[in-house]
């Protein structure tokens, strides 16, 4: 009966130790659109959603009431900022930021990387234009071919 109370308080002590551990670390957890001070500082004021879409991508939240107002925020337990877009019929006519002095900088190695990046991202872009437009073409082509075969009949 002693052995056994002794193993219950070892346990007891055991278990009450390590739920104070638990609580000693916390993982940082980044919530909302990660950005860059060179993502940023490419924005202008003319460019066309799917421009900023393909620089900085879309926002996390989307808001139904205004959707020519586009919110990128973020915030960690490090960090804290806002970005708001408000496009007119598709172009970027206002930039409000808010905080954006907390945005992580680059080094050059990176921003070429960005920068690599960005144009592979736009020739993959120019592809899948020229293969829908192909496609359209091809599509067109063939209503037409029926459109004969069906006047022939």
């Amino acid at each position: 009966m002693k052995t056994f109370a002794n193993t219950l308080v070892v346990l007891s002590l055991i278990l009450s130790a390590s739920c104070s551990l638990r609580d000693s670390y916390r993982i940082p957890i980044h919530q909302g659109n990660i950005l860059s001070q060179y993502q940023v500082s490419q924005l202008k004021v003319g460019m066309t959603k799917a421009q900023v879409e393909a620089l900085i991508g879309l926002p996390v939240i989307n808001n139904i009431f205004h959707q020519n107002i586009w919110e990128y925020i973020n915030q960690s337990s490090d960090s804290q900022y806002r970005l708001q877009l408000v496009f007119k019929e598709d172009i970027l006519k206002k930039i409000n930021p808010i905080n954006l002095n907390n945005l992580i900088p680059l080094n050059e190695q990176q921003i070429a990387k960005q920068v690599q990046q960005a144009a592979q991202n736009s020739k993959k872009d120019s592809l899948l234009k020229l293969k829908a437009l192909e496609a359209i073409q091809e599509q067109q082509l063939q209503e037409k071919f029926l459109k004969k075969q069906i006047d022939l009949l």
